[in-house]
């Protein structure tokens, strides 16, 4: 397996465990792929990783690095930017196969649809048009595993990241449209002097390239 940008076997040594949460939504597919070859270029180097949607208090829980989405609150961590995450419209061929395609987003009201949150959506197109839908959704769900788990049974359209696309052969909706952009950021507890794992560890997911942020 290729190791991850920022990972290789000249880099430094490194030892220890590195405690690393993040959501639920990259417990599978690409991150566990760039960790598998984070720890492969590191081979006296383990990972504890806690998937979870809870915002874990990195020093109570001694976690090293965070992966968070969204706005962050005020704190003392330090946070590193990754870049921005877009969500896409995504159905299964067997849910557009037995509803025509929207055309435009006003249209996404006469389909079933399915919400992470609030029952609206707001939509871009073109980084400038900004349009956004109400809905009445057949299904919610707390979390986008969930959410794609009905999208895939052919349930209805849902907002998901661009890397579903790829792992769950669903099919892109309204493909000129997509979420507004959420930022992405890992957090560490900012001590003076991190550890070489902590560094190169940031360093490497900073220079990592995937479909889920840019």
């Amino acid at each position: 397996m290729r190791a991850p940008p920022g990972a290789t076997k000249a880099s430094t040594e490194l030892e220890g465990t590195l405690h690393v949460t993040a959501p639920v939504a990259l417990g599978r597919g690409e991150l566990i792929a760039f960790v598998a070859g984070f720890l492969a270029a590191h081979p006296k180097l383990r990972i504890d990783l806690a998937i979870t949607n809870e915002n874990v208090d990195l020093v109570a829980s001694r976690v090293d690095v965070a992966i968070r989405f969204g706005p962050l609150a005020s704190s003392t961590l330090m946070a590193r930017r990754l870049g921005t995450s877009h969500r896409v419209l995504v159905a299964a061929p067997a849910y557009l196969l037995r509803r025509r395609a929207p055309k435009h987003p006003r249209e996404l009201a006469e389909h079933e649809t399915i919400t992470f949150g609030a029952p609206e959506w707001t939509l871009l197109s073109g980084g400038q048009r900004r349009t956004r839908v109400p809905l009445s959704p057949r299904a919610t769900a707390n979390n986008l595993e969930t959410v794609n788990e009905l999208v895939r049974l052919g349930l209805g359209i849902a907002l998901l990241p661009a890397s579903y696309l790829r792992e769950e052969g669903l099919a892109r909706v309204l493909p000129r449209w997509s979420s507004v952009g959420i930022p992405v950021h890992a957090l560490h507890a900012g001590k003076k002097f991190s550890p070489a794992k902590v560094r190169v560890f940031l360093d490497a997911l900073a220079a990592w390239k995937n479909a889920t942020w840019q």
